[in-house]
């Protein structure tokens, strides 16, 4: 079609079979990691292209983290997985669309800063409701089937939930292992034992592990962090046991002279897409951690995203206000943080309404069912949707846990099959009592029951007063140590060329900034408005 220049590049790390043509100039193309019914590459495009019908076409049987460009019957149309996860960016006026929010904005005649987006990406690693720190880059509507040829609205997918509701608890752990196991065993069709995974003390990277012994799938194992924490130490007591190898990486490299970090950052900038939870500014260990990682096999597993079946958000079972829930959670940095007054009223507000729309809501409370949706609308999508997005520019990349199929369901569970893990500890116990048997960051297995003080402690965090939330979490950020690592002394950063003298100077007092991630984030943003490479 002449209206349309499309570039499309493979993964870098391995091979990816990702586009089909047909006869009269049809097509169908993906980035990202997708699977249509039990299929992945050029088997699942044909499928997809033969059963597509933009009015009639169910949703449910596209799995992974992806976008499809498709064009049939001179019609084109662009959608990505259901919630989103897979990030996709486009400019004011739809006329430039990718997975790359650099390349979006280096479309950009000029750059605004959203200034609510900012304080949110400065704060938090993620801007919310589809918006960017840039004012005329958002995300793609995930919900919706986008026809690019003509004005037409916006078509709502289709997709139906397991029905898993008004079941008991056993019932609902018999069919929650059931959808997960054919999930797992889809993943076995189509990559065999070529998969990498997370190995730790948590409760998800021990689901995923349990699902993977279930299906025989042997993936290539790694754990991070310092050799004696608990992560490291639970993560090798089962790899003996189990007779597994496992990769550690202890992330401490050695430090980089300034001719090193400029090459770090220049590379950081470009993969890490200009964003991301930790800005770009780092010693390098992360990029390496990755390039690393993604030599090790095709298909990169993330076992994020199991709190959706845990009490994420620490509140307790009952109606909660968006203002006193925006309070606990997201107000944290005390005003000497700040160069121009901040108005955190005003901040606040402005989430409350995206809260709103993000959940299709008008009342200013959310039900328990309401705040369930909230951790998949805000978290997953924005926050580990990003590394599962870059994750997917070298090879394949996937967050089982966060799929329709299990999340849907997930806002319906009871509130105290979710309390203390009760429920994924029960997933784990009934795939593998053997692997839940290990003990775990918690100081418990995923076997015995919460002990007294476990349960006592959780009641303490579960009704501590709004306002104490706030205070606790602003006490903790003004006693946080002010050291930060030598990568962002002014002598590296202004070697990037962000000498703290450009835009985001007016908004934050450098020096008290304590948190090393957000000031990262802060010189990422004006990287992004300087654009010096």
């Amino acid at each position: 079609n002449d209206r349309f220049s499309i570039y499309l590049y493979e993964k870098i790390a391995c091979k990816s079979d990702n586009i089909l043509h047909f006869k009269h100039g049809d097509f169908v193309l993906n980035t990202g990691t997708l699977i249509y019914r039990e299929k992945t590459g050029l088997e699942a495009l044909s499928k997809l292209y033969t059963d597509f019908e933009a009015n009639s076409f169910e949703f449910n049987s596209l799995q992974g983290h992806f976008c499809v460009l498709l064009f049939k019957d001179k019609q084109m149309y662009a959608w990505n997985d259901y919630f989103g996860v897979y990030h996709v960016f486009t400019n004011a006026d739809s006329s430039v669309i990718s997975s790359s929010f650099l390349a979006v904005v280096r479309q950009l005649k000029s750059k605004q800063l959203d200034i609510q987006a900012m304080y949110e990406y400065v704060f938090e690693g993620a801007s919310y409701n589809d918006n960017t720190y840039i004012q005329q880059v958002k995300l793609l509507d995930a919900f919706y089937l986008h026809e690019l040829t003509s004005t037409a609205e916006p078509i709502r997918k289709r997709h139906s939930i397991p029905v898993i509701e008004s079941r008991d608890f056993s019932e609902r752990i018999e069919l929650t292992i059931e959808h997960l196991i054919r999930y797992f065993e889809t993943l076995k069709k189509c990559f065999g034992d070529d998969a990498c995974s997370a190995l730790s003390g948590g409760y998800d990277s021990r689901l995923v592990a349990a699902l993977l012994a279930r299906v025989k799938m042997k993936p290539q194992l790694y754990v991070y962090g310092a050799e004696r924490s608990p992560d490291v130490q639970i993560a090798r007591e089962i790899a003996e046991g189990e007779e597994l190898k496992i990769l550690h990486d202890s992330k401490n490299p050695v430090k980089l002279t300034i001719d090193q970090f400029q090459q770090v950052t220049h590379d950081e900038f470009f993969y890490a897409d200009g964003h991301g939870p930790n800005g770009v500014f780092s010693n390098g260990a992360e990029q390496t951690a990755r390039t690393q990682r993604t030599n090790m096999a095709d298909l990169q597993l993330n076992g994020g995203g199991g709190e959706i079946f845990r009490n994420f958000w620490k509140a307790p079972d009952k109606p909660i206000g968006i203002n006193n829930f925006l309070k606990s959670r997201f107000d944290r940095l005390p005003h000497s943080s700040f160069r121009k007054p901040f108005d955190i009223d005003g901040y606040l507000l402005n989430l409350h309404e995206k809260v709103q729309h993000m959940l299709k809501i008008k009342n200013d409370v959310m039900t328990r069912q309401e705040l369930e949706k909230l951790y998949v609308y805000m978290r997953i999508k924005y926050w580990m949707g990003y590394n599962t997005s870059i994750q997917n520019l070298r090879c394949h990349a996937l967050i089982p846990l966060t799929e329709p199929v299990f999340a849907l369901p997930s806002f319906t569970l009871p509130f105290k099959n979710k309390e203390m893990g009760r429920f994924e500890g029960a997933l784990i116990r009934n795939l593998n009592p053997r692997l839940a048997a290990y003990n775990s960051a918690y100081g418990k297995n995923f076997i015995d029951e919460p002990s007294l003080p476990e349960r006592f402690k959780n009641q303490l965090e579960l009704n501590l007063p709004v306002s104490m939330q706030r205070y606790l979490r602003r006490l903790a950020y003004r006693y946080a140590s002010t050291r930060q690592p030598y990568y962002l002394k002014p002598d590296y950063v202004s070697s990037i060329g962000s000498s703290g003298a450009s835009c985001m100077s007016e908004f934050f007092d450098f020096e008290n900034i304590r948190d090393s991630r957000m000031l990262s984030r802060i010189h990422t943003i004006d990287l992004v408005l300087s654009d010096p490479f």
